[in-house]
């Protein structure tokens, strides 16, 4: 019996401390045995490839997983107390649980804090095809252990304008940049803002590592500014102005004008007049005699004079109106 709980202990300790030659390190990681060996070694691999980890010999974790069954300690699936139980007595900083389900094809990589005994990230990606596996497993180590590795670059040209580059909403630098933006694949909103110019705006769509060019054409704003205005000269709108009130007022005054004076002219005729036209035409001595006295006459006249003044005013604010936007136009185009 004592055999059986020694020779485990024995084994875990020489597997944490004399394999090693150090204890918890910072980085070192052990990646746990799975049952899809092809997966577990690629997994191993890029990590390995990374240059950032001391990563456990896959033996050597499953001579310390066994020796910690032997002892009682059996972690199932990616239990972050009980791994960080058997990480803390191999002396390791992380623990990542690899699980490939071979039905759907996805891979889900764990990465499982020893010190903090928590879950740090987990991320799960369709391996696809097995042409597509080896690249996709690559994808996802980095998306777990090197998500920057990721990142493509974006390289924004603004002609050298001095101009604030937004990227979803945040400030990332002036432009013209130093470097190209590094962004994490997928969609992005570029915003480029420069004094005196109308605002870029772009969504750009980085894939994994890629390099994306974007030159902004900036513009100036034309005189009736942003949203869409519509450019209007001075000239052109106080010439409308001016030109719409003169030939309202004309046409007021000459129907005014003209309505007084046939109003009055009518008590000049006899009322046989009203409907012998070829009589007013043929000068019918009974169409000059009628009620009318002296001051009608006189009425009748003034509403003549001032009707055809309010038609000379109409006439005039047209000209007027059709000056102003001539010119006005004219000097828009400058």
């Amino acid at each position: 019996m004592l055999d059986k709980f020694i020779r485990p202990c024995a084994l875990l300790v020489c597997t944490s401390v004399c394999a090693s030659g150090a204890w918890a390190q910072a980085d070192r990681i052990a990646i746990m045995p799975m049952e899809a060996v092809n997966i577990e070694s690629q997994v191993r691999n890029n990590v390995v490839n990374l240059n950032k980890y001391s990563v456990e010999p896959a033996q050597q974790t499953r001579d310390a997983v066994i020796a910690a069954k032997d002892l009682g300690i059996d972690c199932q699936g990616a239990d972050p107390k009980c791994l960080a139980g058997l990480g803390r007595l191999s002396g390791l900083s992380r623990i990542i649980v690899a699980e490939y389900d071979d039905k759907t094809t996805k891979l889900t990589l764990t990465s499982i804090s020893v010190a903090g005994a928590s879950v740090e990230q987990s991320v799960t990606r369709d391996l696809g095809p097995v042409n597509d596996q080896a690249g996709n497993i690559r994808v996802t180590v980095l998306e777990l252990l090197d998500p920057a590795a990721l990142n493509g670059r974006a390289f924004i040209g603004t002609g050298n304008i001095a101009a604030e580059v937004f990227v979803d909403g945040t400030k990332v630098g002036t432009a013209p940049l130093d470097e190209p933006l590094s962004l994490s694949p997928g969609p992005h909103q570029l915003r480029i803002v420069a004094d005196g110019y109308d605002p870029f705006e772009s969504e750009i769509n980085v894939g994994i590592g890629q390099d994306v060019q974007v030159q902004a054409n900036l513009t100036k704003p034309t005189a009736g500014g942003e949203a869409g205005g519509i450019s209007v000269h001075p000239v052109l709108l106080i010439g409308s102005v001016i030109g719409g009130l003169m030939l309202t007022a004309g046409v007021v005054l000459a129907v005014g004008g003209v309505g007084v004076a046939l109003a009055n002219e009518a008590q000049l005729w006899d009322s046989d007049c009203y409907t012998d036209f070829g009589a007013i035409i043929s000068g019918d001595p009974r169409c000059q005699a009628g009620t009318a006295t002296p001051e009608t006459q006189r009425v009748a006249t003034t509403s003549w004079i001032v009707g055809a003044s309010g038609a000379g005013v109409a006439l005039t604010g047209v000209a007027v109106a059709a000056a102003g936007i001539t010119v006005g136009t004219l000097l828009d185009d400058e």
